[in-house]
């Protein structure tokens, strides 16, 4: 079992903002995404921005399918983790992930395989019913 956890390290002089963007789509909503499609990206994540909008979200994409796990350290605010499969069905949700205030950080992990992981803002998936099974697409920004 490979472990993917957001590692903890200082970006200097980096922009929050991911090279590549995107737009992530559920049955009954749309999100634009940063794209986290390297080693870098996936581990920065929403560490240390100080906000998430509506509508906002982070796309990951791993190189293999295998067990990502994910931890909130230096997150400032709570997400919807969302894992999905190599055809990018909902494998597993975890709902309202808080940001760490212990340590060590909890980690949140699905118990199944997941291709693809989608961070959105808290409560989206519970508001709007997104549930394992469901289809998500994905295009990438020109």
């Amino acid at each position: 079992m490979k472990w993917f956890m957001m590692l903890c390290f200082l970006i200097g002089g980096v922009s929050m903002a991911m090279a590549a963007s995107g737009r992530v789509c559920f049955k009954d909503a749309c999100y634009v995404v940063d794209v986290a499609g390297n080693d870098e990206d996936r581990a920065r994540g929403f560490m240390y921005r100080e906000r998430i909008e509506p509508g906002q979200g982070i796309f990951f994409i791993f190189d293999s399918v295998d067990i990502y796990g994910f931890w909130m350290k230096n997150v400032k605010f709570a997400l919807d983790i969302i894992w999905l499969d190599e055809a990018k069905r909902v494998v597993y949700i975890q709902h309202q992930a808080p940001p760490c205030s212990i340590r060590p950080c909890p980690v949140y992990e699905p118990p199944v395989v997941s291709k693809y992981v989608v961070e959105i803002p808290p409560g989206d998936a519970g508001r709007l019913g997104i549930k394992v099974g469901d289809e998500v697409s994905f295009t990438p920004a020109p």
